[in-house]
């Protein structure tokens, strides 16, 4: 890689390009930033079960040990359920970057009431890894952060069903622990990963340009949680990212194959598929 490089590498997702890979409901990015000599390298959430990211990471010879840190987008467990085998693979305490509503009990009331967090206990997880809860954006290395909490400032990306507990009161989860990955390098541009931007991928990119001061949308790459969605809020969204300059769009996981289908039929060869051992490049 050049003086300034980026890697995201799909270790889980629900599609995947072809074998040696698994595919499962969920989300986990390997990423490699470098902007000099060393490259840093993190993990960007952790798929659904451990036994899937940890085949994919052996099938894309990651190096567990050059890990710096775990990103995790929210607390659902399409997210977190690598977690734990992860942080012991990486073979010492590393950084767990995450809202601290990530930690709340995650349901779903309809149809039926049904758990929907992390499969662990995050006191397991502060043993093996070290927690670090907070709202705010947090810098990994220069030009690499999280989002922190996003403002919800659209009028057409609404909140969905789900819920949590609060206090022992049961209460809408508005899902403000969404984070997304922002990855502002030098003559590359902005990159925007994210893990299902409940949060509204317009908000989230939005952010991303206000909180960097970047000029240039190199990729927006994750899931955008449209499944549900009607299709003219769909097509709004796709004219936002035009209207944003978002160059090259990699929709995955819970964007729903009808939004994926405009996407690519918007973006052409600029789309990214995303299937599971993709890998995702940019440099200066």
């Amino acid at each position: 890689m050049g003086s300034h490089a980026l890697r995201v590498c799909v270790l889980v997702n629900d599609a995947t390009r072809d074998e040696p890979w698994l595919a499962e409901h969920g989300v986990a990015f390997w990423v490699e930033v470098v902007g000099g000599t060393q490259p840093y390298c993190f993990l960007f959430d952790t798929g659904r079960t451990a036994q899937v990211l940890a085949h994919n990471a052996r099938a894309m010879h990651v190096d567990w040990s050059a890990a710096e840190a775990v990103v995790i987008s929210h607390g659902h467990n399409d997210h977190t359920g690598g977690l734990l085998e992860a942080l012991k693979a990486c073979g010492r305490r590393v950084p767990v970057i995450l809202h601290p509503d990530a930690l709340l009990p995650k349901l779903k009331t309809v149809p039926i009431l049904r758990t929907i967090g992390a499969p662990h206990r995050w006191d397991q997880v502060g043993e093996t890894g070290c927690l670090l809860a907070t709202r705010e954006p947090v810098q990994l290395v220069a030009g690499v952060q999280t989002s922190g909490e996003i403002p919800r400032t659209t009028a057409f990306e609404g909140p969905e069903e789900f819920h949590t507990l609060r206090d022992g009161r049961l209460e809408r989860d508005d899902l403000r622990d969404d984070l997304a990955l922002f990855i502002h390098l030098p003559d590359v541009g902005l990159v925007v990963v994210t893990g299902c931007a409940h949060a509204g991928i317009v908000n989230t990119i939005r952010h991303g340009l206000a909180l960097t001061g970047a000029t240039r949308l190199r990729a927006v790459i994750g899931g955008f949680h449209l499944l549900q969605t009607p299709p003219a809020e769909v097509a709004r969204i796709v004219a936002a990212f035009r209207e944003l300059g978002v160059a090259r769009v990699g929709a995955t996981h819970c964007t729903g194959p009808e939004a994926i289908k405009l996407f690519k039929e918007t973006y052409g060869d600029r789309f990214i598929s995303g299937g599971v051992g993709t890998v995702v490049t940019a440099r200066r």
